[in-house]
């Protein structure tokens, strides 16, 4: 009989809870949600909720910023999980740089950074001081092949947000506000990052999980 211990599986949700507290960057759309019906005046609770495409954890469409770029809707499902790898980035340089070894990445990879900015998502300091990839991070995960770089910060680089745009010309997804990376930290998981089907989409809000053993 198999060991059911050994064997185990659990499953470890990395998604921002997502409410009008989520944090939202300087005059980009906060999230409003209201109710509109209840069960005492209609018989069924329902609420509706405004948001932007990048509110809470998400996904960046290469359409997000390069004007030609594939719209999220156009990726196949399959892009959205499979294996990944968790590097430990909580080390910077001089320039807030994430400095990290890529050398457990593979191709077909989802590479989840984690530099355990997150901790800060209810603070001011959320959005100051950001862990970014730099130029030749971005380069290396392109020539190694990877399908979508994810990150527990709000944002993989800052203006002129030249990683993104390497990332996005390679029809890399890039994933961003996620959470519990600290959790995972240095470990081979599989990953799924699913964002809603929204036509003609630069970005969506996703519901991202890992399983591990």
């Amino acid at each position: 009989m198999p060991n059911a211990k050994r064997n185990k599986t659990r499953f470890i949700d990395l998604t921002m809870p997502l409410d009008e507290n989520a944090p939202a960057y300087q005059n980009d759309l906060k999230v409003k949600i209201r109710q509109f019906s209840t069960i005492a005046k209609k018989g069924w609770n329902e609420k509706a909720i405004t948001l932007s495409f990048h509110s809470g954890t998400h996904i960046d469409a290469p359409f997000h910023m390069i004007a030609k770029g594939k719209k999220l809707d156009q990726f196949p499902a399959e892009k959205f999980m499979g294996s990944a790898v968790v590097i430990d980035c909580r080390k910077t340089n001089s320039k807030n740089e994430i400095v990290s070894d890529l050398g457990k990445v593979r191709r077909g990879d989802i590479v989840l950074l984690c530099t355990g900015h997150s901790r800060k998502m209810h603070s001011i300091k959320y959005f100051d001081g950001n862990p970014v990839v730099g130029l030749q991070m971005a380069k290396e995960l392109c020539k190694r092949g990877v399908k979508m770089a994810g990150i527990d910060s709000w944002t993989i680089d800052n203006s002129p947000y030249s990683a993104h745009k390497i990332l996005m010309k390679k029809e890399i997804l890039i994933a961003e506000n996620l959470v519990n990376l600290e959790k995972i930290c240095g470990k081979r998981i599989w990953c799924a990052i699913l964002p809603l089907k929204i036509k003609d989409a630069d970005g969506a809000p996703a519901r991202a999980v890992c399983q591990i053993k």
